[in-house]
């Protein structure tokens, strides 16, 4: 007979092995340890919950009876990293079950370490709130055991969690569209590098926008248009499928897009060409806006247009830039006045009075 303290923190005393089926002799002491684990760290919880009932029914806790439950808090506390410990191991942190042990913990812990801060001194409870504290947390805890052990046993066949699930988003246009274009934003997901896509419910896919918390499109495709992207808008889409009662492949993802515009192109005439001798300047200069290939000159206010001088006398050139001459027009009357030498003329227009 030999004895030995096993992951659960308990004795584990073996007297024989008894070989079942075939390969039994082979395994390694540490996966047998493993299996046996997930049985012995269970306990008889119907047994617990009644012991608490006991000591929470008349709505006091005697020094006595705090003693009890913080020896049953230290137990849940040390239990605590171990079920973390093997979640992890098993890959099911980001199931409901794990989840709920852990809200269920967590709000146990938080009451007790409150009430158990002085054991010498009786304290007033809500019984029925304590001992649901309880409750769901002994309820909780031998879900996620009996998870535990399917998945350290080889109970649990088929899909789960350790399978490495990838959400992908593309958007038919590329990533941008035109102004008043519309695209199609479409998810697909991938098992083990292939597609699967075909084997999900639309209902499996939310699309969300991040400009507008109200918006929520449901499917593996979804249209969307320009009035929706704005100039720029980043769409989330969230896969949760269900393949049992509790365990489910989760992931989210993000794609962005644009709208593009054609760009602004400023070009201005000349009505006698850009040459001249001296004190003969005589010309009209004209900007004209395009965007793309549309003239969009007569649609912009004339107070969107600058015009600047660049010669060799920079504070002359400062007079210039700051007086009337080349404010709000759209068309620049040059005289021998105006150029001494070489100069260059130049028109800044106010994007933001483009319509």
């Amino acid at each position: 007979m030999s004895n030995e303290i096993n992951a659960a923190g308990k004795d584990l005393v073996v007297e024989s092995l008894t070989e079942l089926g075939t390969a039994a002799s082979s395994k390694r002491v540490s996966e047998i340890k493993r299996v046996v684990d997930a049985q012995l760290i269970k306990r008889d919880y119907d047994k617990l919950k009644d012991q608490m009932g006991d000591i929470t029914g008349d709505g006091v806790l005697i020094p006595s009876e705090k003693q009890e439950l913080y020896r049953e808090w230290k137990s849940i506390v040390s239990s605590n990293s171990v079920y973390v410990t093997q979640s992890e191991s098993c890959g099911i942190t980001g199931q409901i079950v794990f989840t709920r042990y852990r809200e269920a913990f967590t709000a146990l812990n938080t009451q007790l370490s409150v009430l158990l801060e002085d054991l010498a001194t009786s304290s007033d409870i809500s019984g029925i709130d304590l001992l649901g504290m309880f409750v769901a947390y002994y309820e909780a805890t031998s879900l996620l055991e009996e998870e535990i052990h399917q998945y350290q046993t080889g109970l649990l066949n088929g899909l789960d969690d350790r399978t490495k699930c990838e959400l992908h988003l593309t958007c038919s246009t590329g990533l941008a569209l035109s102004e008043d274009g519309e695209a199609t934003l479409s998810a697909s997901i991938l098992k083990e590098g292939a597609d699967c896509t075909h084997e999900m419910d639309d209902s499996d896919f939310t699309w969300a926008r991040q400009g507008d918390p109200q918006w929520s499109v449901t499917g593996k495709s979804v249209p969307i248009t320009a009035d929706e992207v704005g100039r720029c808008e980043n769409f989330s889409c969230r896969f949760k499928h269900f393949y049992s009662v509790s365990m489910y492949w989760s992931a989210t993802n993000f794609i962005t897009v644009q709208t593009y515009i054609d760009p602004i192109d400023v070009q201005i005439h000349s009505t006698n060409g850009d040459k001249f001798r001296p004190g003969t300047l005589d010309t009209t200069l004209t900007a004209v806006v395009f965007r793309g290939v549309t003239d969009l000159t007569d649609t912009i206010p004339e107070s969107a247009f600058r015009w600047y001088r660049r010669s060799r006398d920079p504070t002359e050139d400062e007079i210039w830039n700051t007086s009337s001459k080349g404010l709000a027009r759209k068309a620049l009357e040059l005289t021998p006045e105006d150029v001494s030498g070489r100069a260059v003329f130049s028109c800044e227009v106010d994007i933001s009075q483009i319509p």
